[in-house]
């Protein structure tokens, strides 16, 4: 094979087939013009690769939004912060004297089973009660001593579908909360239907 080229334009070779005349070698018949980088292909084809560019700027733009924001919110931290009124918590005085649970008796015929209004420990001739549940049976066995803030915390423990199903779980009944905050409402209905 005999190869030309033009020394003015190198976009294209001659290849010609070598021949002998006289025994010396001649460029013989043209087998083809071979054009630079005529048969060039790809490795990922260009929808795919522009695709691929494409992609990499979206997420690069999305990495750039978050960051962005991330820096606003540091910015302007009172913008992000969720605001809630602040309940005022009565704190019972402090006592010297432990207090004390009144285990149930054998003998009553509730056969172990412990009354929530039973289990609120006594410090001092006051009930202080554990949690909301031990409040509500405190607060329907005493319906006077209930204060503007126990109200408070029992009306989110019934307007709560998880508090109620954890307060009769307790053993309380629900309809004697309700029947208590709605004898105890002031012309507000504060409630929500169950």
């Amino acid at each position: 094979m005999l190869v030309g080229y033009d020394i003015f334009d190198a976009s294209k070779v001659w290849v010609r087939k070598l021949e002998e005349q006289g025994g010396a070698p001649v460029a013989g018949a043209l087998i083809c013009v071979a054009c630079f980088f005529n048969n060039k292909h790809a490795y990922v084809p260009k929808t795919m690769r522009d695709s691929a560019v494409e992609r990499r700027a979206k997420g690069r733009l999305k990495r750039i939004e978050a960051h962005r924001r991330e820096a606003l919110e540091e910015a302007n931290p009172h913008l992000t912060l969720e605001y809630g009124p602040a309940m005022p918590v009565a704190f019972p005085a402090p006592s010297s004297e432990p207090a004390e649970v009144a285990a149930p008796q054998a003998g009553d015929g509730r056969d172990g089973v412990m009354n929530m209004a039973d289990a609120a420990p006594q410090r001092a001739g006051k009930c202080v009660p554990a949690d909301q549940y031990e409040l509500a049976a405190h607060c329907i066995a005493h319906p006077g001593e209930m204060t503007v803030n126990q109200r408070r915390l029992l009306v989110q423990l019934f307007n709560s579908p998880s508090g109620r199903e954890l307060y009769e779980l307790k053993g309380g009944r629900i309809d004697n909360l309700k029947k208590l905050l709605t004898a105890t409402a002031s012309g507000s209905s504060d409630l929500q239907s169950s």
